[in-house]
């Protein structure tokens, strides 16, 4: 056992073995604090992302719900199918389904 400690007391005090395990530390903690940012930054991009989309989506289904309402109402005053396709952008199919 004392062969051991031995050992380990001279590498303790040989400052080069000690100057590169403290680089080697340091090196490990810079590599670990570079991925925890690059994971943020990527959580934090994906997030915006999706953000946008999904108003994206939202926006585009809203505005399909309304041409829908407007089109029934155009339907209910007997307009043709024609013009309510072209006042509302809808299709002849999605008119008629309403």
């Amino acid at each position: 056992m004392n062969e051991l400690a031995d050992k380990i007391e001279n590498l303790n005090n040989d400052t080069e073995f000690v100057y590169k395990l403290d680089a080697r530390e340091r090196a490990e903690r810079e590599q670990k604090a570079r991925m925890t940012a690059a994971t943020e930054k990527g959580l934090k991009e994906g997030r915006e992302k999706g953000l946008k989309e999904g108003l994206k989506e939202g926006l585009k289904e809203g505005s399909m719900e309304k041409a829908k309402e407007i089109a029934k109402k155009l339907k209910q005053m007997n307009m043709k199918a024609s013009q309510i396709e072209e006042a509302t952008g809808l299709t002849k199919e999605e008119i008629e389904s309403l």
